[in-house]
């Protein structure tokens, strides 16, 4: 194993619609604060503009930021010297016997230092650090490569469009399309929709193979409706939903922005988008506070269903 809307010829542009509730969206950007490919330039800056507006109307309160900024220099004391790259992740070795990590245990750091190595062994480290010891996880690996005779070479293309174009579209390549009105069916040309392997999973793909990208699934979707006070687009009655390249824009703009705000109350520290991703995903959900004291909170969702984000 291992080895525009306002577009001059009238189309729709990339990520007109944010979901199946039809739900407002416009054509996204990943800048804000010189992490990943600012790739603004080349979009459509009104809808690009229209992903950055709705994570500012929803960033992070005083109180939030501050509670964060405590809750992330605690994460960050337990990672220890390695950082981020040594938060690792136990599987079960006797599922995974040709991982070429022996001992149970694969971390950050070991994912991405497959860099160098073929898309479709990224692939594979990156799910079973993704999944752990969930009961399912190899069956649902197995079923993944074999309804996809070309994964490496689809992958391959994916890392390479995510490397020069950013991973807004290379996103919507494994997605498979530009929204959800217009999302294709696995295996439909020119966009490369896997079977089986939804957002809740490429993201992490993504995350290690395309500077920019982070990881978003069920337990992340969560915390962030929580912390906006608003589920449209992550959550729809407490399940997640298929985020789109659109929501996925924002969601990438939210969290560089949180860090930038919870980074201003944890003087020395400078705290990432990748331990704000970490802190809330090991978070208890009802310990985030909401953004106003009068605000509800919304439903609690199963932890364990991708919902439609899995594939």
């Amino acid at each position: 194993m291992f080895t525009n809307k306002n577009q001059p010829n009238g189309k729709r542009s990339l990520n007109d619609r944010d979901g199946s509730d039809g739900s407002r969206a416009g054509r996204p950007s990943t800048s804000l604060h010189g992490s990943g490919q600012d790739i603004m330039a080349s979009m459509d800056l009104i809808d690009a503009r229209e992903a950055l507006d709705q994570a500012v109307a929803a960033r992070l309160s005083q109180h939030q930021a501050t509670w964060l900024a405590g809750a992330c220099s605690r994460r960050s004391a337990k990672l220890g010297p390695a950082g981020i790259r040594g938060h690792s992740i136990a599987y079960d070795p006797g599922k995974w016997h040709d991982l070429p990590f022996g001992d149970g245990s694969i971390s950050r750091g070991e994912v991405f230092d497959l860099s160098g190595a073929s898309a479709a062994d990224v692939f594979t480290a990156s799910y079973v650090f993704g999944m752990g010891k969930r009961g399912y996880g190899r069956s649902r690996y197995d079923k993944i490569r074999s309804g996809a005779p070309h994964l490496g070479r689809t992958l391959e293309q994916v890392r390479e469009i995510g490397l020069g174009q950013g991973p807004i579209f290379a996103y919507a390549q494994l997605y498979g399309g530009p929204d959800y009105d217009r999302r294709t069916r696995p295996g439909t040309l020119p966009w490369s929709r896997i079977a089986s392997y939804g957002p809740a999973f490429f993201t992490k793909f993504l995350y290690f193979t395309v500077p920019g990208a982070l990881i978003l699934d069920a337990r992340l979707a969560a915390r962030v409706a929580r912390l906006t006070g608003n589920e449209s687009g992550y959550l729809k009655n407490g399940r997640p939903v298929a985020w789109t390249p659109f929501r996925y824009a924002v969601y990438l703009h939210w969290m560089r922005q949180a860090a930038i705000d919870v980074s201003r109350h944890a003087v020395p520290h400078t705290i990432s988008a990748e331990l704000i991703e970490l802190t809330l995903f090991d978070a208890e959900l009802a310990d985030l506070p909401l953004r106003t004291e009068n605000a509800a909170a919304a439903a609690v969702p199963d932890e364990n269903d991708d919902g439609d984000a899995a594939d």
